[in-house]
């Protein structure tokens, strides 16, 4: 048995309240809106299961009341102790891919609007960069692999994260335009390789783990092509926009890492699974990216 008896440092502060059934509207206008900012929300019920020995919400019901009454962009996923283990792992593999997904377009989306900032475009190009960047390769992806309309118009959480995530950049760098010359600069360079690795590592393994999802397991062409296609897409298509040279051709290693790492991915899902698989292969992306750079 394990005893805590202290908080973690750096924990936030709990808030608790109790509340009636009348106030559950409220309740669910909050979680979309914490959602939209790209949070998580998790409910928890007393049952599995509706039960005549015992009264209270259930895990089943409930969950079909939360995707009736929440937006139909948020995505509701259930978890409770009666499951097998392959779909509890499942689940927790969709929110491990959720997580490194909304890492990846914060990574990305900065890469995108300093680029937009360094072109001297307004906010609005510096947030059209930025979503770009951001979700330009996987929709790409979602077209090539016939998924229609793309990922990014069934879940708009992932466009919103990386327009705040412009706004932010946007605002600090035209605040502080200093950061943009002299010594500076430097470290703006090196801020834009380490957003542009994370966003390579990440997208290019779930691009891959999308094509598995997507019944292509025994195609390995495939999955690599949408793996790096995921990964580089959304750069290339930044620098396009952006009328500078494509990163992809001119700076380091950039899409034989991501072709590299696709690879790896594959090889390690079929032996390892999903989860060792997609934080090997972007590990391997940031190796190969760091090694290039020095």
């Amino acid at each position: 048995i394990s005893v805590v008896d202290e908080v973690p440092a750096r924990r936030l502060p709990i808030k608790n309240c109790v509340v009636n059934t009348a106030y559950r509207p409220k309740a669910y206008a909050f979680v979309a809106d914490e959602v939209k900012k790209g949070h998580q929300a998790y409910v928890i019920c007393p049952l599995v299961e509706a039960s005549e020995e015992a009264q209270g919400e259930n895990v089943i019901d409930y969950s079909k009341t939360l995707m009736e009454e929440l937006p139909s962009g948020i995505q509701v996923g259930v978890l409770h102790g009666k499951m097998k283990s392959s779909k509890k792992n499942e689940i927790m593999q969709e929110i491990i891919t959720f997580i490194m997904e909304i890492i990846g377009t914060i990574a990305f989306a900065a890469s995108g609007a300093m680029v937009g900032v360094g072109r001297r475009m307004d906010i609005f190009g510096v947030c059209v960069l930025g979503v770009v960047t951001s979700v330009g390769g996987g929709m790409i992806r979602d077209i090539v692999l016939g998924i229609i309309p793309p990922g990014m118009f069934q879940k708009p959480v992932y466009t919103i994260v990386a327009t705040a995530t412009s706004c932010v950049v946007f605002w600090v760098l035209y605040l502080k335009k200093e950061l943009l010359e002299g010594h500076f600069r430097e470290i703006y360079d090196r801020f834009m390789l380490i957003m542009d690795t994370i966003g390579l590592g990440i997208f290019t393994v779930v691009g891959v783990n999308t094509g598995i999802r997507h019944g292509y397991m025994d195609n390995t062409f495939l999955l690599v092509f949408v793996g790096t296609i995921t990964g580089v897409g959304g750069g290339l298509l930044r620098d396009m926009m952006a009328g500078v040279p494509p990163y992809i051709f001119v700076k380091h290693i950039y899409a034989c890492a991501s072709i590299v790492g696709a690879v790896v991915c594959v090889y390690m899902y079929r032996s390892f699974g999903t989860v060792a698989a997609m934080v090997g292969a972007s590990a391997v992306v940031f190796l190969i990216r760091y090694l290039a750079a020095h």
